[in-house]
């Protein structure tokens, strides 16, 4: 067999676990080879998402496609496009991967806006941010 795993006994929401600076060997080991089974259990927390709501100046809702990236990289590390329902609202699941990111809102009518946002590292409350689009 051959494989990974990590060096935590619980995976977690920990935010040194998704430190990039980490060396590879201290987040992963190699599992040696053998013909024996071996059982890896993972357990699952939810995280409290990113709540998004995009309006007008005047705090008109509107219905917008929603493109997160995170700070600091090329466009090629951005979430998929996301859409607001009709109230401009959405929940969005970043904070496990990304805490520094940039929302950009984009409107059927071509109203765009974008905000930067430094999200908490803690990850049982809910955040929220508020897209203005001109």
């Amino acid at each position: 067999r051959y494989g990974f795993l990590t060096q935590y006994e619980r995976i977690s929401t920990g935010t040194r676990e998704f430190a990039p600076t980490l060396a590879r060997s201290e987040w992963v080991r190699r599992v040696a080879a053998g013909d024996q089974d071996l059982e890896l259990t993972f357990e699952v927390q939810p995280v409290a998402p990113l709540k998004v709501v995009v309006q007008t100046e005047d705090g008109t809702p509107k219905a917008a496609k929603l493109q997160v990236t995170r700070r600091g990289w090329d466009e090629h590390y951005s979430m998929p496009t996301i859409q607001t329902d009709d109230q401009g609202q959405a929940s969005i699941p970043v904070r496990p991967v990304m805490f520094d990111i940039e929302i950009t809102a984009t409107t059927e009518d071509g109203l765009q806006g974008s905000i930067a946002v430094n999200l908490s590292k803690d990850f049982d409350d809910s955040e929220s941010a508020i897209v203005t689009v001109k």
